[in-house]
C-alpha cells in the first residue's frame, strides 16, 4: 500500500505508513483545518492491517457524500470528506499521489462527463490522479476582421454579483442557515477551545465581574474600611502587572510571589503596631504644615522605614536560603520589584484607614461640594495611593538591592536608598499644604524618577559591578550573609548578577 496524501484547500501533505495523521483545528495537528466548525481534534488517519483507516473523533461530524462517517477504510480510491457539516470544509484522502490544483475539492467524475477545465478524481489501481485542466484557447485578432460579438447578456441566478453555483439571494435552506450560524456564532468551538485557560482572559473575566459583585455584596455595609480595602486590592494587581513589565525582575514569578507575600505580611504587621506607636509619640506634622522637617520625621522616615524595612528583613532572613537552594542572591531589579509590592500593600492599608475618616467626615457634611470632594478623595486613595508608595519604595529598594549584592558599600547604599525615599515622601506630603500645582508637578517628577530607574537599572548595576569603588571586602559582609567578595555568587536568569 503506498503512502498517504491528504489535500485541503491550502496544501497537499504526504505521510508514511508509520505516521498517525491527526486532523483538526488545533495547531498541533498533522493536518490543520482552521475553521470554527471543525473540532480541535476532529479525526485521525492510521495505517491498520494493510490499509489506511479514517476514524471520526467528534461523534458524527465527519461526512462522506453527505452521510456521517464513524470509521472508514480508504481503499484504493480518493475520498473527499466534509468536516463539521455536509457542506463544511473538505479534505481529500488518497493512498497514492494526488496531482492537485489548489483551491477546490475534487469530485467523482461520471462516465462520459466533459472534464475540460474541471478537476476530477479517477482511480487507477491504487493511485488517484487529478485530470489536467486545459487552459482556454484565445483566437488572435486579425487585421480587417471584426471580433466575434458576445451573445445576449443573462444575469446569473441571484442577481448581479452572484457567483455561479450559489443559491439565489434570500433562499438559504436549513442546512446552509445552520452552517452560517455555526460560523458566525461558534459556541461549540468556544467551549472546546483551550484559550479560555489563558491567564489574560481569566484575569479579564475576574476584573470585569468584581465591581458588580462588590456592589451586590457591600451595598448595605456600614464598615467604611471594607470599601477601602476591596477597591484598593482590586487596583493593586493592575499596577503590579505594570511594574512587572517595567522593572523586568531577574527571578522567577514563584520566588517573587513567596518573598512578596512575606513582605506584605511584615508591612501590615508594622503598620498595625510599631508605626501606630511611633505616630502617637511624635507631634502631628499637620499642626505645622509648612515645616518640612516635621513631614520628614513623621511620614517620611517612619513610613519608608516600614516599607523598606519589610523588604530588607525578608531578604536578610531569606538570603541564606537563596544562596543554598538557588546558588544566587535575589537580583537587584527583583529587590526593586519587591519594593513596589511593599508600597502597594502599604497603600491598600492606608486607603482603608483614610476611607473610614473620609466617609465619616462626609456623613457629617452636607452639600454638593462635600460630595465632589469625597469622590475625588476616594479616587485618589484607591487608584494612586498605592502607586505613589510603590514608586518611592521601588526606588529605595533598588539601592537596597545594590547594597545586598555588592557588599563593599552595603551599608551606605542601603542608607542612601532609604534616605532618598524618605526625602521624596516628606517633600510630597509637605507640598500638599503649599500649592496644588506644586504637588501635581512633583507627582510627575516621582513618576519620571521611577521610570528612569526601571529603564537604566541594568546599566547602573553593570557600572557598579565594574567599578572598584563598590567591590572588595566588607567588614559587615559576613554578618549580613555576604561572601565578602563584593559580587553575587552566580548570574541571575537575565544574565545580570543576582
Amino acid at each position: 500500500m503506498p503512502d498517504l496524501e491528504v489535500a485541503t484547500a491550502e496544501a497537499t501533505l504526504t505521510f508514511s505508513t508509520s505516521d498517525v495523521v491527526t486532523i483538526g483545528r488545533r495547531d498541533d495537528n498533522r493536518v490543520i483545518v482552521a475553521d470554527p466548525t471543525v473540532s480541535r481534534q476532529h479525526a485521525v488517519l492510521r495505517f491498520d492491517s494493510g490499509d489506511w483507516v479514517l476514524e471520526d473523533l467528534t461523534g458524527g461530524r465527519t461526512f462522506l457524500a453527505g452521510q456521517p462517517v464513524a470509521r472508514l477504510t480508504i481503499g484504493g480510491a480518493a475520498r473527499t470528506f466534509n468536516l463539521g457539516s455536509p457542506s463544511g470544509p473538505w479534505i481529500t484522502v488518497a493512498a497514492g499521489a494526488l496531482a492537485q490544483t489548489a483551491g477546490a475539492p475534487p469530485r467523482e467524475a461520471t462516465s462520459g462527463e466533459d472534464t475540460a477545465g474541471v478537476p476530477v478524481v479517477t482511480a487507477a489501481g491504487s493511485s488517484a490522479q487529478w485530470a489536467a485542466a486545459a487552459p482556454p484557447q484565445w483566437e488572435p485578432m486579425r487585421p480587417g476582421v471584426a471580433p466575434a460579438q458576445p451573445g445576449p447578456f443573462a444575469p446569473p441566478a441571484g442577481g448581479l454579483g452572484a457567483r455561479a453555483g450559489t443559491p439565489a439571494r434570500g433562499s438559504l435552506n436549513a442546512e446552509q442557515l445552520k452552517r452560517a450560524l455555526h460560523i458566525l456564532i461558534p459556541y461549540r468551538s468556544w467551549i472546546e477551545n483551550a484559550g479560555w485557560r489563558s491567564r489574560v482572559r481569566l484575569l479579564f473575566l475576574v476584573y470585569a465581574m468584581l465591581p458588580v459583585l462588590f456592589l451586590v455584596l457591600f451595598l448595605n455595609t456600614t464598615n467604611f474600611q471594607t470599601l477601602g480595602w476591596v477597591y484598593a486590592i482590586y487596583t493593586a494587581p493592575i499596577w503590579l502587572l505594570a511594574f512587572w513589565f517595567l522593572i523586568k525582575p531577574e527571578d522567577t514569578p514563584r520566588t517573587l510571589a513567596i518573598t512578596g507575600a512575606a513582605v506584605t505580611v511584615i508591612v501590615l504587621l508594622i503598620m498595625a503596631g510599631p508605626l501606630q506607636w511611633y505616630y502617637k509619640a511624635i507631634p502631628d506634622p499637620q499642626l505645622h504644615p509648612g515645616n518640612w522637617f516635621g513631614w520628614l520625621i513623621a511620614p517620611g522616615v517612619a513610613e519608608e522605614a516600614t516599607k523598606d524595612g519589610a523588604v530588607l528583613i525578608t531578604l536578610l532572613v531569606a538570603g541564606s536560603f537563596f544562596k543554598q537552594q538557588l546558588g544566587q542572591r535575589l537580583g537587584v531589579r527583583s529587590c526593586m520589584f519587591l519594593g513596589t509590592i511593599a508600597g502597594l500593600a502599604f497603600g491598600a492599608r492606608e486607603a482603608a484607614l483614610y476611607q473610614d475618616k473620609d466617609l465619616t467626615a462626609f456623613g457629617l457634611t452636607t452639600g454638593p461640594h462635600a460630595l465632589v470632594q469625597y469622590v475625588l478623595e476616594f479616587s485618589l486613595r484607591i487608584f494612586t495611593d498605592g502607586l505613589q508608595h510603590a514608586e518611592w519604595a521601588g526606588i529605595a529598594c533598588f539601592f537596597i538591592g545594590l547594597g545586598l549584592n555588592y557588599t563593599r558599600r552595603r551599608v551606605p547604599l542601603i542608607l542612601f536608598g532609604y534616605g532618598f525615599g524618605a526625602i521624596i515622601h516628606a517633600t510630597n506630603d509637605w507640598s500638599t499644604g503649599e500649592s496644588s500645582w506644586l504637588w501635581v508637578a512633583l507627582q510627575v517628577l516621582w513618576a519620571v524618577l521611577f521610570l528612569g530607574y526601571t529603564l537604566f537599572a541594568p546599566s547602573i548595576e553593570a557600572q557598579v559591578r565594574e567599578t572598584s569603588l563598590f567591590r572588595g571586602d566588607s567588614i559587615l559582609a559576613e554578618q549580613f550573609g555576604g561572601d565578602g567578595g563584593g559580587e553575587p555568587l552566580a548570574p541571575g536568569p537575565s544574565g545580570y548578577p543576582g
